[in-house]
């Protein structure tokens, strides 16, 4: 292994701690917009002449 990039497991967790920290985000910003979405729906099913959702 080369001596300038040494895999250490604490680097190795801090490395997948990060990525999981990034998924989470992922999830919760899809959680939003899926939430949006919802809300938009159920405006317009409550009154049809509201706009629907949008995409």
């Amino acid at each position: 292994m080369n001596d300038d990039v040494e895999l250490t497991d604490a680097r190795l967790l801090e490395i997948l701690q990060a990525l999981d920290g990034i998924q989470d985000q992922d999830i919760a910003t899809e959680c939003q917009r899926y939430e949006q979405v919802l809300d938009q729906l159920q405006d317009h099913l409550n009154d049809p002449n509201a706009a629907g959702p949008t995409l």
